[in-house]
């Protein structure tokens, strides 16, 4: 059902998730990649109409490292609770790249 929806979406937003993989490709759907252990080039350097968002300020990123153990290989954003490289993906970043996908590739109402 996501990924059905998703593909009708104007856009879609999170972290290096399948449903951001299944729609690197989709040409009508703008992505926005949170990015948190891989970088552009590993992940979305081919993908179409893509923002990427990348940690400020984050000595750990990338780390390469998948962490299904939780936060024992991860470093954990006291504050948020969140990982690091997500907690430090700005506000205005997000939206800079939001409002920059939604002008450039709003679909047109039927």
């Amino acid at each position: 059902q996501t990924l059905a929806f998703a593909q009708v979406c104007d856009a879609v937003t999170g972290p290096e998730t399948g449903v951001l993989n299944a729609m690197g490709q989709e040409p009508d759907v703008g992505k926005l990649l949170f990015l948190s252990h891989s970088t552009a080039r590993n992940i979305s350097e081919h993908w179409v109409n893509t923002v990427n968002l990348e940690a400020k300020g984050c000595e750990c990123w990338p780390c390469h490292k998948l962490h299904g153990s939780g936060f024992t290989t991860c470093t954990r954003d006291e504050e948020t609770g969140a990982a690091l490289c997500q907690a430090r993906i700005s506000l205005e970043d997000f939206m800079d790249g939001l409002n920059g996908l939604l002008r450039t590739h709003r679909r047109k109402a039927a």
